[in-house]
């Protein structure tokens, strides 16, 4: 479940379904990441899944969790709020992860543009929310951001849709797009690397390459989707908000 709204005048809170986005219109659009929850994970992740069984959803929640965490940090520091250390909030490894992207802006000096913010295409009836905008290098960058062990093809997909999304609907009033990246702060790195690479210890930002083919990949996967799912809606959950037996019937008192 993603956002979450309360309204005491109703008594009610409602958690809202992440996996679509409400127009101004009232159409819902899936996110890019929904979508390419269909494409093949490769033979490693079924590999993966077969030794962990029962315990791989409980792992990949965590996981997703933890990736939260530093993207909501990250994105604090990119609006210029500082970030503290909570050992009730943050492990070491998602601390680290916070610093790699530290490491990034304070040695490569990007000039953050925006973060954080809302893709709605109407041309493609997806949404999604990117993570990074930014000038660097002279360029235009569009960035997202991956805690994972590894950085998988949806990935590249995911970047290069998004940028697709972003040059649609800013067509004639933004710059386009000149370079898409991923920004791996769970990698394999231990040095700065070569010459004109843009890494460090633990980081690297990967660009992404013919963003045009990955989106036609995603138009083929948005097309099993859509098969799949016909009339696309979010199963949002209403609860109330206080609770007591005693509204619900009778309490019976008895002596035992």
């Amino acid at each position: 479940m993603g956002r979450l709204f309360h309204n005491p005048s109703a008594k009610q809170i409602t958690f809202c379904d992440e996996r679509f986005y409400e127009t101004s219109e009232g159409n819902f659009y899936p996110s890019v990441t929904t979508v390419l929850d269909l494409y093949p994970k490769g033979k490693e992740f079924n590999e993966w899944l077969k030794r962990n069984g029962t315990d791989a959803d409980a792992i990949v929640t965590m996981a997703a969790d933890s990736g939260s965490k530093v993207h909501e940090a990250i994105d604090k520091l990119q609006q210029g709020a500082e970030v503290f250390w909570d050992d009730s909030i943050y492990t070491l490894r998602e601390w680290q992860m916070i610093n790699r992207f530290i490491d990034f802006y304070t040695r490569f000096h990007p000039e953050i543009i925006s973060s954080e913010f809302t893709l709605v295409c109407d041309k493609y009836g997806i949404a999604g929310t990117v993570d990074m905008l930014c000038k660097l290098q002279g360029k235009l960058w569009l960035i997202d951001f991956k805690t994972s062990n590894y950085v998988h093809v949806t990935h590249h997909i995911q970047a290069a849709t998004y940028t697709t999304m972003f040059n649609e609907i800013n067509k004639g009033k933004y710059p386009a797009i000149q370079k898409t990246g991923i920004l791996h702060l769970n990698a394999k790195t231990r040095t700065a690397g070569a010459k004109g690479k843009i890494q460090g210890a633990g980081w690297q930002l990967i660009p992404v390459v013919n963003c045009p083919k990955h989106f036609a990949s995603f138009r083929h996967v948005r097309a099993i989707w859509d098969l799949e799912n016909p009339n696309p809606r979010p199963k949002n959950l209403v609860y109330p908000d206080r609770l007591k037996l005693s509204d619900y019937g009778h309490l019976a008192t008895s002596v035992i």
